[in-house]
């Protein structure tokens, strides 16, 4: 598996930065997306489940 390069990581980090209401989420979905080939296939599916969690709090 190849690293990803500096300019998608930050794109990830400054697109997980803006979605600071789940940080301890995102900071466990990070470490598995460090790993990936497809960071931001799984950037996504962090955001939405973010959006959910969000949503579900605001009831």
């Amino acid at each position: 598996m190849r690293p990803w390069s500096s300019k998608t990581e930050k794109r990830v980090k400054t697109e997980v930065v803006l979605m600071v209401d789940c940080k301890q989420e995102i900071a466990a979905k990070l470490e598995q997306i460090r790993g990936t080939t497809k960071p931001l296939v799984l950037l996504r599916l962090v955001q939405t489940t973010c959006i959910k969690a969000s949503a579900e709090s605001q009831r």
